[in-house]
């Protein structure tokens, strides 16, 4: 989280607890609100972060998954399928 963010929300909750020590509802409603966008800001922040590091990450994962002539590395993958071929209990008088 970039540290102009973070400085900005400790001072908002910082306000938010002076203000709660006193019984000025309006003071007390103002800096709920601010909290509250500062918190949505560093929601974004962050997200924004997260996005930044898994793009980088599909890139190194990209790079890291061909080789020079750009063919992909074989991982030795085997696609199967699993077939269910009915109850394996055969007796006869059974239910079914």
């Amino acid at each position: 989280m970039p540290a102009d963010v973070r400085t900005e929300v400790e001072s908002a909750i910082s306000d938010l607890k002076k203000a709660l020590e006193g019984n000025d509802t309006e003071t007390i409603r103002e800096a709920s609100e601010k909290a509250s966008q500062v918190s949505q800001k560093m929601g974004s922040a962050i997200y924004a972060q997260a996005q930044a590091e898994q793009q980088a990450a599909a890139q190194e994962g990209a790079a890291a998954g061909s080789t020079e002539d750009g063919a992909p590395q074989g991982d030795d993958v085997v696609d199967a399928e699993i077939v269910d071929e009915g109850p394996s209990d055969t007796r006869e008088g059974g239910a079914a």
